[in-house]
């Protein structure tokens, strides 16, 4: 994980003799009132891996794009990171040594001219690209962006963890567009195993769906605005699902800012990495004063949801309570926590797809606060996926 604290940035390491769902929120700012401006969160990862795969990246219009690479190792380690650029554009690879349990941070706009007015993907990796015998202990990364503004460079403010392996299906549960919404979903095709042909298929609320296909050259990095592939898409919640045609293994993530149309108006985001799996059970914890739980059925039967607050024995609320929702096929459907839920001030929240067989389902969680502006901060993250 990655944080502010005094001032200074560190990471983290969570120990539990039980199992633990940890997730750490960032404020620009300040937290809460007129003087926050963004908002980041993420949930931890289970353990450090020799890689990891970032879509998500950009250096122009006012962006500021940091790698923050974490080793909780008891000995140095050693990074490759293999910058992915648009189209047909050649990558950029740098190397950087990590002290001991320590953290080192990646400003690309700073550090890397070359990347200083682009987007751009990256691969993060302990294994050397030309010996794969050349391996170091493994290492924990985060990617962070910030949107500058006349008062803060630092202000509107995403945060993702990376992905540690390709695959060739993906699935998003949250999305939305419109005058108010920008969505991107971002690809990166790393290695030399040639063009991806991937195929996006997006889920509406109605259940109808929207297909669209895309190539990303192979060691490059492809950005699609969902507002522009269709009309149907210029004004609506989606879901999607990705999927790389010839198995040609790709990364994918999802990014929204707003207020539309161009980043010159938008002043936060939020944005997650895709899920490789669906599931029948997740939780999430709300935090916000408006808090949505996304749900995604990609199926060609109805899912049946049941959704139970639990409290947190403090007094919040005096007992759990459930509500079954039905999500038709094929469908995005979303509730917001603090009208949809019998008691919205649970200390977490279940959702599980219930019957005789579950149909196994994608959760996503959404948070807005008021700040300097209207949803001034805003987060994403994945539910924690139970089974």
């Amino acid at each position: 994980m990655s944080s502010q604290v005094l001032g200074a940035g560190y990471a983290s390491v969570v120990e539990s003799d039980v199992p633990l769902h940890v997730r750490r929120e960032v404020s620009v700012g300040g937290y809460g009132g007129d003087g926050q401006f963004g908002q980041t969160a993420e949930t931890a990862v289970e353990a450090p891996r020799l890689q990891w795969f970032f879509a998500e990246g950009a250096t122009h219009s006012g962006f500021n794009l940091f790698y923050v690479i974490v080793n909780p190792n008891p000995r140095p380690t050693h990074v490759w990171v293999k910058f992915l650029r648009q189209d047909t554009q050649a990558p950029v690879l740098r190397e950087y040594d990590i002290a001991a349990f320590a953290r080192r941070t990646i400003w690309v706009d700073q550090e890397i001219p070359l990347l200083a007015q682009t987007d751009v993907g990256a691969v993060v990796s302990s294994v050397s690209p030309n010996d794969p015998g050349d391996a170091h202990p493994p290492v924990v990364v985060e990617r962070v962006m910030y949107l500058a503004n006349p008062v803060s460079r630092f202000a509107g403010a995403t945060a993702s963890k990376g992905t540690d392996a390709l695959r060739t299906t993906w699935y998003l549960a949250e999305g939305a567009t419109g005058s108010y919404f920008d969505a991107f979903v971002l690809m990166v095709n790393p290695w030399r195993n040639g063009d991806a042909r991937v195929r996006i298929t997006y889920l509406l609320p109605d259940g109808s769906s929207v297909v669209r296909q895309h190539v990303v050259p192979q060691e490059s990095r492809t950005s699609v605005w969902v507002d522009r592939e269709d009309q149907r898409l210029a004004d609506t919640a989606f879901a999607a699902r990705v999927e790389s045609l010839d198995g040609v293994g790709i990364a994918v993530e999802r990014t929204m800012w707003w207020p539309g149309p161009t980043p010159a108006t938008w002043y936060e985001g939020h944005t997650s990495a895709a899920a490789p799996a669906l599931g029948t059970e997740w939780m999430v914890v709300p935090s916000y004063p408006e808090d949505y739980l996304t749900i995604a059925n990609f199926a060609g039967t109805p899912a049946f949801v049941l959704v139970q607050s639990f409290c947190n024995g403090s007094g919040v609320c005096s007992a759990a309570a459930s509500k079954t929702y039905e999500v038709a096929p094929g469908a995005r459907f979303s509730l917001l926590v603090q009208h949809d839920l019998p008691y919205p001030g649970g200390a977490f929240v279940m959702l599980e797809s219930i019957g005789t067989d579950p149909v196994p389902i994608l959760v996503e969680h959404s948070s807005y606060r008021d700040g300097a502006s209207k949803w001034g901060a805003g987060t994403n993250t994945l539910a924690f996926r139970l089974r």
